[in-house]
């Protein structure tokens, strides 16, 4: 199990938002295959393909 410490860490300021922190655990959880994500989070695969966008482009514009 990853600890709380590390999760917050890598979420930075999306760790409080329960929407994002669903989607991102459901795409994970489902082998990051954004389809079978946006099915069993019952949202439209562009919704989560952007979400996904938006939290990566978060990342990566932390790390440069």
């Amino acid at each position: 199990m990853v600890s709380n410490v590390v999760v917050k860490n890598i979420l930075k300021e999306y760790y409080d938002d329960y929407q994002m922190k669903n989607v991102i655990k459901t795409y994970l959880d489902c082998n990051m295959n954004i389809s079978k994500a946006a099915s069993k989070l019952f949202m439209h695969r562009n919704t989560v393909m952007n979400k996904i966008d938006k939290f990566i482009k978060s990342r990566l514009r932390l790390v440069s």
